[in-house]
């Protein structure tokens, strides 16, 4: 067997050159071991992926444009996924995904648009644009149609409104009471009428004769109500005599007093025991007491006797002698 001798300056240069080509290839193997690393993370990342995405239960989106929490109802390609995805809603309930007042759990308002999705714009308002009224009674009362509220949230009545007036005489109920003409101070006057020959006053009124206003003449004297007699000089008890209980003249004797009232009969009163006060008693008495004996008296004068001075002269005296003298 052949031996080969290499020169030690060849082996040098071998050497040399032989160091650098093992660290090219050293590094190419560092790189290309690394890429195969990654690569492998990423397999494991997709399959870790898959493999939840199958033990997962999945739900479908829908598109929720104007984010108010419900999905568009026209969306026919729902995202099917684990997580709801940014963007999109559960429940597709909304008719109108650009505005967010407008969706199936939204309050219906009066505005001619469909805010909860159920095709009627104007359920909860069926009345909008029927005729009403005010409620009220006379010149208060009326007509309007409902209509939707300044907030657009209820339907009233829409009507001019009519603030009350105080009741004149014109045929109308000006105050809304329900009643024409009521409650009015009619204009009035004295007036004067006879009864039983007394000369009464009191009072007429002009009459409200509705839209013709009041009566040009006054009507029904109403006099006032007959009164007791007082002493006043007026016969306030329309009776014919002028205070009737009042007395007249005052004439006093012996342990006796006797008055003419403005009746005309006479009262006595003081010592009777032989039936001098002519009440027909021998009862002393300390009020004065009608004289039986006499009726239609102008006069009294008492003494010995009692004279009393009507129509005809009638006298008694103490022994209740009773003596007349036609004049």
């Amino acid at each position: 067997m052949r031996t080969l001798t290499i020169p030690a300056s060849l082996m040098m240069f071998l050497a040399a050159c032989g160091g650098g080509g093992d660290s090219s290839s050293a590094a190419t193997e560092g790189e290309g071991e690394e890429g195969e690393a990654e690569a492998a993370d990423a397999r494991e990342g997709e399959a870790e992926a898959e493999s939840e995405e199958e033990s997962c239960e999945k739900g479908l989106w829908y598109r929720d444009q104007d984010g108010d929490g419900f999905g568009d109802a026209r969306d026919k390609s729902p995202t099917e996924s684990c997580d709801m995805p940014e963007g999109y809603a559960s429940l597709p309930a909304d008719c109108d995904d650009g505005n967010p007042d407008i969706h199936t759990l939204a309050q219906e308002r009066c505005d001619d648009v469909d805010h909860d999705c159920d095709g009627d714009p104007y359920n909860g308002f069926s009345n909008l644009g029927l005729p009403c009224d005010s409620g009220q009674l006379g010149e208060c009362y009326r007509e309007g149609a409902y209509r939707c509220d300044e907030e657009r949230a209820v339907v009233r009545c829409d009507y001019e409104a009519v603030s009350r007036e105080e009741e004149i005489c014109d045929g109308l109920d000006n105050d809304c009471d329900g009643t024409n003409d009521n409650d009015l101070t009619l204009p009035s006057r004295r007036c004067y009428i006879s009864v039983a020959g007394c000369r009464r006053p009191g009072i007429e009124y002009r009459i409200c004769e509705g839209a013709a206003g009041w009566s040009v003449e006054y009507q029904n004297c109403e006099a006032a109500a007959l009164s007791e007699e007082v002493c006043d000089g007026l016969d306030n008890d329309c009776d014919g005599f002028i205070d009737n209980h009042c007395a007249r003249e005052i004439s006093a004797g012996y342990r006796s007093t006797c008055m003419t009232l403005g009746d005309t009969s006479v009262r006595c009163w003081g010592y009777n025991e032989v039936g001098q006060l002519g009440d027909g008693t021998n009862t002393e008495r300390h009020t004065p007491t009608p004289v039986s004996l006499l009726r239609g008296a102008v006069g009294i004068s008492v003494g010995v006797s009692i004279v009393g001075v009507g129509s005809s002269i009638t006298s008694w005296d103490l022994t209740s002698d009773r003596k007349e003298l036609n004049r």
